[in-house]
């Protein structure tokens, strides 16, 4: 945190014992891990104070402003603030643009995407070299080309993100190269309308067309209904995660997807390099693995999944275009500590381009990379996909609002009569200037 006002926004970056090359670590570029406690925010007079008013009128499309004011309950109204902030701060901070300038757009399935990615203009440094000039983006820099910078993120051609928010937690993850989803499990979900749960076999019933038979018999594997209980959960967070990613949402064929969890970390990095006829392909894993593996750490403390698809995949062969990580939050002390009945899940799916719906192909024609993990470049995009987890970072609500605005909130927030007498002598100072 750089000061009390200072902004939490950085990217993913190498932690201690990383011997990744700088190669690898630019694939880390533009990927963000955020989340914001929305129980640790209390805006004085809630939807109708000036807190709420101004955050809510940093969002320039009107639209999206009166998505915030239809929800009927106030943490309602927090989560989706919340949400629609974090999307733009994320894509402000990747592409090097002014908040205000981002536009927000959804497919028919209403994955959110960065629509005007490649027409907003990065904010560039002129360079004498003749060619191009960079912009410093936390700890990601950017090269933008002559035309005013309106080409793709650099290290992030398909730049994306993908946003949840239940219970207390609102949760944001994007990605450079891979497709992603991301759904927040609040530990308080599992009821059935207004009575509570008192059989493993009431989920069954419930869910009898959403769950596949292999994944009902890893729950009923578990020791006790609480158990049965938070791994149900953990399987159905991983079906919203993957749908999310894809952009299907409920459409999605949650009863063909099987998913295995495993708290064994080293386990699922070195289960990678298992039936790899790729040389090539089969070093990179190696090498990642050994990084990983050094400190379970380096995995934010996720348990880690995967997925067979009934009709894609052979019978019980995991889908190795696809990755799945599960976090505990708050995190726990050590990765094989048992989660309490407190505890959310933020579950991340990191998917192929060609896992993409997307009907009217808007936001398909924002990604760069497309077909990513094709042969022709298999090396790329194994590195990225089996790269190791982020962890997630926590943010104020503060973090969000851009830069040069930061001040004036915080005098709003502290109820400071003076503040504005200040940010006009600052103003008049500039302009004698």
């Amino acid at each position: 945190m750089n000061g009390a006002n200072g902004a939490f926004l950085t990217n993913a970056e190498p932690r201690k014992g990383d011997t990744t090359t700088s190669e690898n670590a630019s694939f880390c570029k533009n990927t963000f891990r955020w989340v914001v406690d929305i129980d640790q925010w209390h805006p004085i007079e809630e939807h109708e104070g000036r807190e709420f008013q101004f955050l809510l009128n940093l969002i320039q499309q009107e639209d999206e402003r009166e998505q915030v004011l239809k929800y009927y309950h106030f943490a309602d109204k927090k989560r989706a603030l919340v949400s629609r902030l974090m999307t733009r701060a994320a894509c402000a901070k990747a592409r090097g643009c002014k908040f205000e300038e981002v536009i927000i757009g959804r497919t028919k399935g209403r994955k959110p995407f960065f629509k005007n990615v490649h027409e907003v203009a990065a904010r560039t440094t002129t360079t004498n070299n003749g060619g191009s000039s960079s912009i410093s983006n936390g700890n990601a820099t950017m090269t933008m080309m002559r035309d005013g910078g309106r080409i793709g993120i650099a290290n992030a051609p398909n730049f994306n993100f993908n946003v949840s928010h239940e219970g207390k937690y609102v949760a944001l993850v994007s990605e450079p190269y891979a497709i992603c989803g991301v759904d927040v499990a609040a530990p308080d979900q599992l009821r059935l309308g207004d009575r509570s749960i008192s059989a493993i076999e009431e989920i069954f019933e419930t869910f009898d067309t959403t769950l596949h038979p292999k994944e009902k018999a890893q729950i009923l594997k578990q020791n006790g209904l609480s158990s049965q209980l938070s791994r149900f959960r953990q399987i159905w967070s991983l079906k919203e995660a993957w749908s999310k990613c894809m952009g299907t949402g409920l459409g999605a064929k949650f009863a063909s997807a099987e998913f295995t969890i495993s708290q064994d970390v080293e386990a699922a990095v070195n289960a990678n390099n298992d039936n790899d006829d790729d040389d090539k392909v089969k070093s990179t894993k190696q090498q990642n693995a050994n990084v990983q593996i050094d400190d379970k750490k380096d995995f934010g403390g996720a348990w880690t999944a995967t997925i067979s698809v009934d009709g894609v995949n052979e019978i019980g062969q995991r889908d190795e275009n696809w990755s799945f990580y599960l976090h505990p939050f708050p995190p726990l002390e050590d990765v094989y500590d048992i989660p309490d009945d407190e505890t959310h899940w933020i579950t991340v799916a990191r998917g192929p381009t060609s896992c993409v719906v997307d009907a009217h192909g808007e936001f398909w024609k924002t990604l760069k990379a497309k077909n990513i993990e094709s042969n022709e470049q298999k090396d790329t995009w194994t590195r990225d996909i089996w790269r190791r987890a982020p962890s997630f970072r926590m943010l104020r609500v503060a973090d969000l609002v851009p830069e040069e605005l930061r001040y004036r909130f915080q005098c709003l927030v502290k109820e400071e009569e003076n503040c504005e007498r200040v940010l006009e002598s600052i103003a008049a100072t500039a302009i004698v200037k």
